[in-house]
């Protein structure tokens, strides 16, 4: 989306998502998960509120990391940027073990953490760019990306099977 070059295209295209309508606005997403939350924390970065909102329902109905997600960005965060590349992920795991849970009291879970890691690798990134920088993706991202997406009608088709058949060769 960085590299995008509006004058040598019309649109930067990511790769599938896969939906099923579970409401007016409400779809639930059998493939692209990693690719919808990376562009949500992004976005959340960068515009400092929801563009758009996940919900998460894998791990029952605990709302604990829903909660996380939308309150990420009013937290305290380094950017890391005085960290070499090679110490970067130790030095973020640590900061939210010993650091970030005692001092903010969220969930201690497996998707709290790769959430938070994830909005560290992004900030730490936009740490080391300048001002243009910010505004290119800024704009390459609202502008000029765009989603292709397949939504799945048949609905007796379960999502695993619909998941299963859309990766399979």
């Amino acid at each position: 989306i960085y590299q995008f070059n509006q004058n040598k295209e019309k649109f930067y295209c990511l790769q599938p998502l896969v939906v099923t309508k579970k409401a007016e606005n409400n779809y639930e997403l059998i493939d692209g998960q990693q690719r919808s939350t990376t562009i949500y924390l992004i976005l959340k970065y960068l515009l400092h509120t929801d563009y758009f909102s996940l919900k998460y329902e894998t791990r029952g109905n605990d709302q604990g990391s829903n909660l996380f997600l939308e309150q990420l960005i009013n937290y305290t965060i380094p950017d890391f940027s005085d960290i070499d590349e090679e110490e970067l992920n130790a030095t973020i795991s640590i900061f939210w073990k010993k650091e970030f849970l005692k001092i903010n009291e969220v969930q201690d879970s497996v998707d709290n953490f790769y959430f938070f890691k994830a909005f560290c690798l992004i900030k730490h990134w936009f740490s080391l760019k300048d001002s243009e920088a910010l505004e290119k993706l800024h704009t390459n991202l609202l502008n000029y990306t765009k989603v292709i997406w397949y939504e799945e009608k048949n609905a007796d088709t379960s999502v695993t099977n619909t998941f299963i058949n859309f990766n399979d060769g």
